[in-house]
């Protein structure tokens, strides 16, 4: 079945940052990373995604694909989202009914995903949808902006609601994302798959293996924003450095302009230049994987997240993870990671303080995660998931 099976994965939320570079997000590595391995199976993969997410894919080796592309002005600002979304809302289906597909896999609960899969769906294709978390409230993302926040939320929530009532089949990323999608939004348990995020294993295995040497005393390796804790991470290390003033951090990742400038403005003002390298998005695996290998710690004070593709990746390559106690990930990862109490900058501090200047401690978290992470290699996840598109196609009447 696998010879006939064409699928298009709807991918719209990938922006260009302040360096011009796409940006990255734990849930479009899962979309690329899984899409890889079924065209090596032979599957006919299509994608409707921005010309950020064209470029995306063909940094991160997602070869022998269609696009569809959806935009090319979308920034990430409020403004070209609200335009990406009506875009999608008016979007004939004969466009993307260029190719015919069997199923349509929507990658966020975001309308500008949502709404061409739900298209697609009202004209017969199987639609397979991926949740990553219950929409937190306004206020829980006030540090983003009010407004940002409030159009996030809602348009989340709307995104979410249209899949309850109309996807086939939903992928979530973690067992207590699919709890909270059955507890508080009442999905229908019986439509719900985990599918966790993922890491490739053996070639995070021996890249790492072959690094000798520490460059760096941290790294943080995520998407440059207030939610995902670029601020406190500055603050964090700030206090660091009062203990140990030439403590190096890596900071890897892209963000908005506004956002970007702002870092770098409180790290000159916290005179922390010497101290903090900001190196942008990369894209290529193997130096990704020697900056982890390079470095002490993998810091993570991030107030939202899903999976966490990042310590996936960190604890593979040997190190020891610190990271805000978010419930969503704390039932994924549970000991295998440091936790500090949310928004606590202090705590985080002293945490980093104490795996630098106590060697027994910091060796007793090196090769923690090693072993725990064989579990989740790719192969295995996206093999999982063509399972079930293959089920839902052969016995899934439409809901």
């Amino acid at each position: 079945m696998n010879q006939k099976l064409r699928v298009l994965f709807v991918m719209n939320g990938v922006t260009y940052g302040a360096s011009g570079r796409p940006g990255v997000s734990g849930g479009d590595v899962i979309m690329i990373e899984i899409a890889k391995r079924w065209v090596r199976n032979g599957v006919e993969v299509s994608f409707l995604t921005s010309t950020a997410g064209r470029e995306l894919c063909g940094k991160l080796g997602l070869k022998n694909v269609n696009y569809l592309i959806s935009s090319s002005f979308c920034n990430g600002s409020i403004a070209s989202q609200l335009l990406l979304v009506l875009k999608m809302a008016i979007l004939n289906v004969k466009f993307l009914s260029s190719t015919k597909f069997d199923v349509v896999c929507s990658s966020c609960e975001h309308l500008y995903d949502v709404l061409p899969a739900l298209k697609l769906r009202k004209n017969g294709v199987k639609w397979a949808a991926t949740v990553h978390f219950v929409p937190p409230s306004p206020l829980e993302r006030r540090k983003a902006g009010m407004v940002s926040a409030l159009l996030y939320f809602l348009n989340h929530m709307l995104g979410a609601l249209i899949i309850r009532m109309y996807s086939d089949l939903i992928f979530a990323v973690s067992q207590r994302t699919a709890l909270d999608y059955i507890s508080k939004l009442r999905f229908d348990r019986n439509r719900i798959v985990t599918i966790p995020g993922g890491v490739d294993y053996n070639s995070i295995r021996a890249i790492a293996s072959s690094v000798h040497e520490k460059v760096y005393d941290a790294v943080f390796m995520k998407r440059l924003h207030p939610m995902k804790g670029s601020f406190d991470l500055i603050k964090i290390w700030h206090l660091v450095t009062k203990v140990y003033p030439h403590a190096k951090l890596l900071i890897v990742g892209e963000g908005a302009q506004d956002t970007v400038m702002h870092m770098r403005e409180i790290i000159k003002k916290l005179e922390l230049t010497e101290n903090i390298e900001m190196i942008g998005p990369v894209y290529d695996f193997k130096r990704k994987i020697s900056l982890l290998a390079k470095s002490k710690l993998f810091l993570l004070p991030s107030y939202e997240e899903n999976w966490a593709i990042a310590i996936g990746e960190a604890l593979a390559s040997g190190l020891p993870v610190i990271a805000y106690e978010l419930p969503e990930i704390k039932y994924i990862w549970n000991d295998y990671v440091l936790w500090i109490p949310k928004g606590n900058t202090q705590a985080f501090a002293e945490k980093i303080i104490k795996l630098l200047s106590d060697k027994k401690y910091y060796q007793g978290h090196i090769s923690k995660g090693i072993n725990f992470m064989k579990q989740f290699d790719w192969n295995n996840i996206s093999e999982k998931e063509l399972k079930a598109i293959e089920i839902l196609i052969k016995k899934m009447p439409h809901i």
